[in-house]
């Protein structure tokens, strides 16, 4: 029995030892991390040997249970009860995924009942070892030294640590096991989880609320998120009915999921008006016969301001939205591509941006059902940078005392030459002070941004006579942003990929700069007449915000 001192009885070893408490861990089931087990009533999916989630055969009623220890019980030490503890359960199998955090964090569940079980018994803790840090200095001044690390007795009691940080001490021991038998209890823990779930619950969360603003990746969809939905007592069948309209749903209030008469126009509209989202009848038809990926694109961009919000209120969103259901000449173009319009034209100037991208989609008409969506993306790319560089030079040119006049006979040419004239006065203008517009490196040279690897050289331009340069060798409008980078808004690097003493290709990247944290994040990536840049380049790029943002929060 563990636990069991011969002079003062099994429950009188006030502080048994850690290794015991391991010992009574692994000796149940804890390094076993998934076991099936069927019974003539139930079905039991067993994890670490502590916690199981069983489903009746017949009435498929899914309970969670726990390994109870009752000491002081010979005869029947362990037993399972309910409990209502949520356990890490995906859905999805993520390959090259590190899956030891998973179990670590379901063994720790698990021993930390275990524990508070133990604690009710009259355990007080329990007695173990603790590695100390020690300095040896060396030399007069003692900064020579070397820093080692002491094994010493210590005492790991309840009334100084919870029985979580007790527990930590426990499955921390697990890292011994090789990385790829976590991979294969994952590969059969999302198996197993199918049976423990309503698949069309899983159905309805995917098409409502799998969304980008939510953060939450594909793979990281668990059990208790559909747990959750569950509760809300939504039909099932009643929402995948109308499956087109439930990306709307992450606008409305969870307490109205319930209601059967919720997509009915009538109770349907004015919720979406309390949210600000003054839509029409009219439009709701016309989004149902968009597809459910482009519709969650949309609804993110509403998730993403609150209503009323006064720098980029919902009703300057709702008109674009508005504008752009009805442009006839989008219908067939790619999914991704109309996306990525939504995503740009929800930004400054929304209804001029709806003009722009009507007139853009008459000019490449053309291109749809001719260039194909995945094996030509990058033509489709390349027309859209078009598209964000006459967006470029209207927001750099219009302004509130002379605006820009937008005619109702302007087609997409008489837009693109606009914008090209104005590159082209950037390239010819020349200010007495382009000699004093500098700024100093963000990051000075705390970073390796200088690199020659792989042939890849990276530089970043740090004043207003680089950026002209860079512009008038690349013919693009990068010589605009330096007001914004002198104030530290943004930040513009030049990636040269060299190959044998040549340069083979040539990009300028472009990164956004919060104002306060100093964080990058990507804006664009533009080669030569804004063309689109090889793989190797945008992982380049990947690589150079990752680093610089690393850097920045160490």
């Amino acid at each position: 029995m563990y636990f069991e001192d011969k002079e003062k009885g099994v429950l009188q070893a006030q502080n048994p030892k850690l290794d015991d408490l391991f010992k009574l861990c692994i000796d149940i089931g804890m390094g076993r991390f998934v076991k099936t087990e069927q019974t003539a009533t139930h079905h039991h999916l067993i994890l670490c040997g502590m916690l199981r989630v069983s489903k009746h055969v017949k009435t498929g009623k899914v309970t969670r249970q726990r390994l109870k220890l009752c000491p002081e019980k010979d005869d029947n030490p362990l037993t399972w009860v309910r409990t209502t503890q949520q356990f890490p359960m995906p859905l999805f199998y993520c390959n090259g995924k590190d899956y030891r955090h998973l179990f670590t964090s379901i063994a720790d569940i698990a021993v930390t009942f275990i524990l508070n079980d133990l604690k009710k018994c009259g355990i007080n803790g329990f007695s173990g070892v603790t590695e100390v840090r020690y300095y040896e200095p060396i030399g007069p001044d003692g900064m020579d030294g070397y820093e080692y690390y002491k094994k010493q007795p210590h005492d790991y009691n309840f009334k100084q640590y919870k029985c979580h940080e007790i527990a930590k001490k426990i499955t921390n021991r697990l890292c011994f096991i090789p990385l790829h038998d976590f991979t294969h209890a994952a590969k059969s823990l999302t198996k197993h989880t199918w049976s423990f779930v309503d698949k069309a619950m899983v159905s309805v969360y995917l098409s409502a609320f799998q969304i980008k603003h939510d953060g939450l990746s594909f793979f990281d969809l668990e059990a208790k998120h559909l747990d959750k939905l569950k509760q809300q007592h939504i039909d099932t069948a009643l929402w995948l009915d109308n499956k087109p309209l439930l990306p709307l749903m992450n606008l409305i209030p969870s307490h109205h999921y319930a209601n059967h008469d919720l997509f009915c126009y009538k109770v349907l509209l004015p919720l979406l008006h309390e949210q600000d989202v003054n839509v029409t009848k009219g439009d709701l038809r016309l989004l149902q016969r968009l597809p459910v990926s482009l519709i969650k694109e949309i609804v993110k961009t509403y998730c993403g301001v609150q209503p009323l919000h006064r720098d980029n209120p919902r009703h300057d969103m709702t008109i674009f939205i508005q504008r752009f259901l009805r442009i006839n000449a989008l219908i067939g173009a790619p999914v991704w591509v109309r996306g990525e319009l939504v995503e740009m034209g929800i930004q400054h100037t929304p209804k001029i941006r709806a003009i722009f991208i009507g007139e853009w989609a008459t000019y490449h008409r053309s291109m749809v059902g001719r260039v194909k969506a995945l094996k030509q993306k990058s033509q489709w790319q390349r027309a859209l940078n078009q598209l964000s560089h006459v967006f470029d030079w209207y927001d750099r040119n219009h302004a509130h005392d002379n605006p820009i006049q937008i005619h109702k006979n302007q087609r997409w040419p008489s837009f693109m030459h606009l914008a090209d004239e104005w590159v082209q006065r950037l390239r010819e203008q020349e200010t007495q002070d382009i000699q004093d517009c500098v700024w100093s490196p963000a990051w000075m040279d705390t970073l390796p941004l200088n690199i020659k690897n792989a042939n890849l050289i990276v530089n970043e331009l740090c004043s207003a006579e680089a950026l002209q340069r860079e512009g008038n060798e690349l013919e693009h409008c990068v010589f605009s942003y330096r007001f914004d980078c002198q104030n530290k808004r943004y930040r513009v690097f030049s990636l040269r990929l060299v190959q044998q003493g040549k340069e083979i290709e040539r990009a300028t990247l472009g990164l956004d700069m919060d104002a306060v944290s100093q964080r990058c994040c990507y804006d664009q990536l533009r080669s030569a007449c804004n063309d689109v840049a090889s793989k190797v380049l945008h992982t380049a790029s990947n690589h150079i915000i990752k680093t610089i943002n690393k850097e920045l929060a160490a």
